[in-house]
Formats: structure tokens, sequence, C-alpha cells
């Protein structure tokens, strides 16, 4: 059974001193709606694209005419408190392919 919230943290890689946040969400949540909570605790503008990769999936906005093999699955579809209910318990979210913003998110309550 899914949680009712979960608590993350995230953190932006390769920086000194370290720049995190830390929120509660409701499991229910999308990916997609995730994506936007951190865009604004991180300030973030929404400009420029972005992904999940939990485990060995990635999860964004389906791109029709994305290079390469890999499949990236509809983020407006999973629910964060089913990947946890399936172990997830660390991801990584990433913004902005160019200058690669990449966060370490870490389920820290659920």
């Amino acid at each position: 059974m899914a949680p009712a919230a979960i608590v993350l943290k995230f953190t932006l890689r390769e920086l000194r001193p370290p720049v995190w946040r830390r929120v509660r969400v409701p499991a229910d949540i999308t990916l997609r709606r995730l994506h936007q909570v951190i865009q604004a605790a991180m300030g973030w503008q929404d400009y420029h694209l972005h992904e999940f990769e939990i485990g060995d999936r990635r999860h964004g906005e389906p791109d029709d005419e994305a290079f390469g093999d890999e499949r990236t699955f509809n983020e407006s579809t999973v629910k964060l408190g089913a990947l946890v209910d399936r172990g997830a318990r660390r991801f990584r979210y990433t913004y902005d392919f160019g200058d690669g913003w990449e966060h370490d998110v870490v389920v820290e309550k659920a």
C-alpha cells in the first residue's frame, strides 16, 4: 500500500557547498507534477528539458523524434508512491541537458 505522503531530499550534484531542498509531497503525485515542485523549490524557470532516471528507466516528456534506442516513459502517468512501493529510494533528476543540472533525489520518509 502506498504511503500518504513522501519526504524527499534533492541535492544538486558536484556543488560545494551542497545546494539541496527537502519537500513533502503526496504519494499520488505524478513525476510530471514532481518536476514542477522541484522547479519551484530550486528557483528554476522550466525553460529546459528534464528527465528522471529511476533504475534502468528514463521518465520525461515522450518525444516521438528522439534519437537513440532508449525509450522515455511518460512522466504524467507514473506516480511516485507506486515507485516507492516497488523499492525506489534514490533516483536522478536532470534539468537542462546543456548545462546538466543533475540532482540526486532521496526518499527520506514514506
